[in-house]
């Protein structure tokens, strides 16, 4: 018995340690359910949501929604420091120190290198003393290179929003995108575009599976979302992948098939289930509507039932996915087509406006 609490202070370092490694140091796309970041994500978002579910107001529920991402950072570079100074304090080193308050508070003095408690006496306590105090430093100096990458990969992720809304409307809608690029008609702008957000999804696909946190961060306006950018992303392949009799649009099975990798891959990381649509976001009406706007461009399109038939098998493929997402994220999912009275100018117009195509960095 005398030797359980340093055992559990040695496996509590170590866990913490790992842990803020793989976070940090050599960010892993591995999901591992009983680390502290994962932990942390378990237990505070499920009643964060639920609270969030209550608010009737929707920009306030998405202000209160928006604070989660930031605050749950903070809390598990918390959860981590309060992890080391426990670990360390239930050590056979601080035994003679009297209760555990006071062993926690040794603890804490050394690892943030307060030098408020008294010197240690034996040669292993000193060395001790002196392991936490380097620890302490270097947690610290891993905290101010690690707030930055959290950001750096929110705003590039952010910064193509307004720039693929510009095309897509807002909310974005995969239908109007595809009606814009048939309209002008450039293959090359096509693909460029196509390209575009092929490294978009790339960009999000690598930042969001090692740092999962990020995903939890909402944009700064209440009525655009990464998700929905992603989803009317995957809704605009899919038609570009079955609406014309010639073939595909160039460029779109490679944007589908990483688009399709991102919500698959977060699928997986935040260990959920895909699940079935509630509601079927295409019903006929709705697809007669779409089929009319993408045949007004006046390119020779499939006959509506066999797009319709083939759509909704490439719809198959991610829409669970997206749709377990959107309920986690507690996101709506974007319509089709963009409403008529959002249409403010042409296709050439949004495009050139936009400057989607200049960068997507």
């Amino acid at each position: 018995m005398t030797f359980l609490a340093p055992l559990a202070g040695l496996f509590i370092i170590l866990w913490a340690l790992l842990d803020a490694f793989e976070q940090v140091i050599l960010p892993r796309s591995d999901s591992h359910p009983f680390r502290i970041s994962s932990l942390i994500l378990r237990f505070t978002w499920p009643p964060w949501r639920a609270v969030a579910r209550r608010i009737k107001w929707a920009g306030r529920r998405s202000q209160f929604l928006s604070y989660y991402g930031p605050l749950s950072v903070l809390v598990l570079l918390g959860a981590w420091g309060g992890a080391l100074i426990t670990g360390f304090a239930l050590g056979c080193w601080t035994r003679g120190e009297g209760s555990f308050v006071a062993r926690f508070y040794i603890s804490g003095s050394n690892f943030f290198t307060l030098g408020l408690s008294r010197p240690p006496q034996s040669g292993f306590a000193m060395v001790v003393t002196v392991l936490e105090a380097g620890i302490g430093l270097a947690f610290l100096a891993a905290i101010i290179g690690y707030l930055p990458v959290y950001y750096s990969a929110y705003s590039q992720r952010e910064a193509f929003i307004p720039r693929y809304q510009s095309l897509a409307g807002n909310p974005p809608t995969g239908g109007e995108v595809i009606r814009c690029l048939l309209s002008v008609g450039d293959k090359s702008l096509t693909l460029e575009f196509l390209l575009a957000i092929q490294s978009w999804a790339a960009n999000v696909l690598q930042s969001h599976r090692a740092y999962k946190l990020v995903a939890m961060y909402r944009s700064q306006k209440g009525n655009s979302s990464w998700l929905a950018v992603l989803v009317s992303i995957l809704d605009a392949n899919a038609v570009a992948l079955t609406l014309l009799p010639d073939g595909p649009l160039p460029g779109a099975q490679a944007a589908m098939d990483v688009s399709r990798r991102v919500a698959t891959d977060l699928v997986e990381a935040f260990g959920l289930k895909p699940e079935p649509l509630r509601e079927d976001r295409l019903p006929r009406e709705a697809f007669l509507t779409l089929y009319r706007a993408l045949a007004s461009s006046g390119r020779p399109l499939r006959d509506d039932a066999e797009f319709e038939a083939m759509l909704g098998k490439v719809r198959a493929t991610y829409e669970p996915c997206v749709c377990a997402l959107a309920d986690f994220l507690l996101v709506k999912m974007p319509p089709w087509i963009i409403d008529p009275a959002l249409e403010g100018k042409s296709p050439g117009e949004r495009i050139a406006e936009g400057t989607l195509l200049r960068s997507t960095a």
